[in-house]
């Protein structure tokens, strides 16, 4: 065999082998579901974001800022790859279930630094994504909370299953959201660092997570958390501020398809005929 075909093979044994690690993977919960594709999480719409670090007199003068936006949220609903739900993922939400073994949550916790951009006085910013990351828990013990009684360990008290760091992007926001109806949205991309093989299997890791973020202080009922963070007084007579403000979002993980594989299988089974008749010759 030549040592270019040998070559050709060995790349095609390695691409087959690292795409068959990042085969859709199914979700075990213990003592509850196997979600057989498992492909992505719907988060509560009223969940929250906040930063301690928002600098209000800089937005006001239009000079770039840095700071950290960190969400926090529990699944509302779990999907398969083509992002249609599952019907029965039961005991999602704190109080949905009969407390029984059955019982989880699924929360998530995202750190993103953004650099902002003002105009307008600060009343309308564009935010460029400069890095973060974002961890994924599942707990048997449903206890996280919305509004005045949440609290950040209530997200990250089960057991992690995905992380991972996010990528940048961009997106654009009212900042801060003035009236009721001022909204945003920012979609950002991640890779997976980490994958629990106790609950997902295969393995994620390496794959995309695709993440959209929704704010704005438009949902119905929306309790500020204020066991996190204190009133917003947000304006350009503070130089740092904090700021809250309700929102929601999504991930989904990107995987190989499985028509690729079978594309990638046929390829490696070819180069080996193609060598074994190198051979012969």
């Amino acid at each position: 065999m030549k040592l270019s075909m040998i070559k050709a093979t060995v790349a095609a044994t390695l691409a087959l082998s690292a795409a068959a690690a990042h085969a859709i993977p199914a979700f075990d919960i213990p003592g509850a579901l196997v979600l057989d594709p498992f492909g992505g999480l719907d988060y509560n719409d009223g969940a929250s974001a906040f930063t301690t670090d928002y600098n209000a007199a800089l937005a006001a003068a239009g000079v770039k800022f840095t700071f950290t936006t960190t969400y926090f949220a529990f699944t509302s609903t779990i999907n398969k790859p083509d992002t249609v739900p599952f019907n029965d993922v039961g005991n999602l939400v704190l109080g949905s279930g009969p407390n029984g073994a059955n019982d989880y949550e699924v929360t998530v916790i995202a750190h993103i630094t953004e650099e902002a951009t003002c105009f307008a006085g600060g009343l309308l910013c564009v935010f460029d994504v400069k890095g973060g990351s974002f961890d994924i828990y599942l707990d048997e013990n449903p206890n996280a909370q919305l509004g005045a009684g949440a609290t950040l360990a209530q997200y990250t008290d089960g057991t992690k299953i995905i992380g991972g760091t996010i990528l940048t992007g961009s997106g654009t926001f009212s900042s801060p959201p003035l009236t009721p109806t001022d909204t945003g949205s920012n979609d950002f991309t991640g890779k997976v660092t980490y994958t629990n093989n106790a609950y997902i299997n295969p393995n994620l890791l390496g794959t995309e997570a695709k993440g959209n973020l929704r704010i704005g202080n438009n949902v119905a009922n929306w309790q500020r958390p204020t066991g996190i963070v204190g009133a917003d007084g947000c304006n350009a007579t503070f130089t740092v501020c904090s700021l809250a403000f309700q929102a929601d979002g999504s991930q989904y993980f990107t995987v190989p398809e499985p028509d690729s594989l079978a594309l990638l299988g046929g390829a490696l089974f070819g180069a080996g005929f193609v060598a074994r008749r190198s051979r012969k010759k």
